[in-house]
């Protein structure tokens, strides 16, 4: 069963308050070349809470705020990010430059906070067009969060080869983010 209209319309609001904080960090990482890594763990913890509230609700409550979605699509999908993104915050909070190095994934997962925000809003106001367009930009989306984690890694690698800077914690290879040449 869906949630309640108001509930559902909240979580779109949510969701896109996170979207907003995405293109925020996405810009600043193109315009900078950096990251309030801070702001980015709020941000992402902001998105985790949301997923594991989803969650709960689904399987405690019998209670759906994403259209078409069903108690298993929240243990499928949101479920193993809150427990893994919440694992990598914690290992984070430990070392805020192994956050810095997935800022753009980080920044991407929470700009499509506008693929949730539409979902929420289409369990209240049903549409088939809608839902179309959404799942085909959805696609879009995915492909360029693969590109984005898979060129930053080979970014890195390259960087690590090029300058084989050690550092006591992580060991040879990794560049720190405040080293510059």
């Amino acid at each position: 069963a869906n949630a309640a209209p108001a509930v559902c319309v909240a979580v779109a609001a949510v969701y896109a308050v996170l979207c907003a904080a995405g293109a925020r960090h996405l810009r600043r990482l193109r315009v900078t070349g950096a990251c309030d890594v801070d702001l980015l763990a709020r941000d992402v913890g902001a998105m985790l809470v949301v997923y594991a509230v989803e969650t709960a609700l689904a399987v405690f409550g019998g209670a759906t705020t994403l259209y078409r979605w069903m108690r298993r699509n929240y243990l499928e999908h949101h479920l193993p990010l809150v427990v893994v993104g919440g694992g990598m915050l914690f290992l984070a909070s430990r070392d805020a430059r192994a956050l810095a190095q997935h800022a753009e994934w980080a920044g991407l997962c929470l700009f499509i906070s506008w693929n949730e925000a539409s979902a929420a809003l289409l369990t209240v106001w049903p549409s088939e067009a809608v839902q179309s367009v959404r799942i085909g930009s959805n696609l879009v989306v995915m492909v360029s969060l693969l590109f984005a984690e898979l060129f930053s890694y080979a970014y890195r690698a390259d960087l690590a080869l090029m300058h084989r800077v050690a550092t006591p914690r992580l060991g040879r290879g990794y560049i720190p983010a405040e080293t510059s040449d």
